[in-house]
């Protein structure tokens, strides 16, 4: 059973990206009760600029039972990491419509970010997670020893989301199946018609608590 696919952008950080994912991993496995070698997530691989996906990829986004967004500014701007998340999200449609509440899609965020407004219905903050997660974000949680307990403490929390939702739901695959030319981009926002196109409207961090951080913000960082 895959319990979740873990989508992200890939940059400067994808050691401590793949850190994350083997701590969850081995997390979702003890509240699964499953056996040590199982592989319970998947980890995209692809590059950046890359314009198809490998049957590993597809495979997994159609069997995957939750999906991971590490929510960060490269990571919205990513057309690749926009197909995956719309692929996903068109699996979950099929829950909604009959009825089912569809927790299924949980973007974490990495690093502090705008979040496309209209992305901005989806839950982005959860009491579990712990403060902080909410002030720091994924990423300092794993790079500032201080915060070793904290980090731990949030993995623990988020594989139990992960294991409970997993169990409970199971998102139908797309028929037919889908492929990087066919999936649109999730992030991207088309123009009205006969008018020019405008930027997206970003809400501002200021009005989203999981985005106040101590840090500065580099704006070149992790693009």
């Amino acid at each position: 059973m895959r319990y979740f696919f873990l989508s992200y952008a890939h940059g400067q950080h994808d050691d401590l990206v793949e850190a994350f994912f083997t701590d969850l991993s081995g997390e979702v496995r003890e509240h699964a009760g499953r056996d040590r070698d199982d592989e319970v997530g998947f980890r995209a691989h692809h590059d950046a600029n890359a314009d198809h996906w490998s049957p590993d990829l597809v495979n997994a986004l159609q069997t995957a039972h939750t999906f991971i967004a590490l929510c960060s500014p490269g990571y919205f701007r990513s057309p690749s990491c926009g197909r995956e998340w719309w692929v996903f999200a068109q699996r979950l449609a099929n829950l909604r419509a009959a009825g089912l509440p569809p927790p299924a899609l949980i973007p974490l965020f990495w690093l502090p970010t705008e979040i496309p407004a209209h992305l901005t219905d989806l839950q982005y903050s959860d009491p579990s997670f712990g403060s902080a997660y909410e002030q720091h974000g994924i990423r300092r949680l794993l790079q500032l020893g201080r915060l070793r307990d904290d980090y731990l403490e949030f993995v623990t929390a988020v594989a139990i989301r992960v294991t409970a939702t997993a169990e409970q739901h199971t998102p139908p695959s797309l028929v037919p199946s889908p492929t990087f030319a066919s999936a649109a981009d999730a992030f991207a926002v088309e123009a009205p018609p006969h008018r020019s196109p405008s930027p997206v409207r970003r809400r501002s961090p200021a009005k989203l608590p999981l985005l106040t951080y101590e840090e500065n913000r580099d704006d070149d960082e992790y693009r």
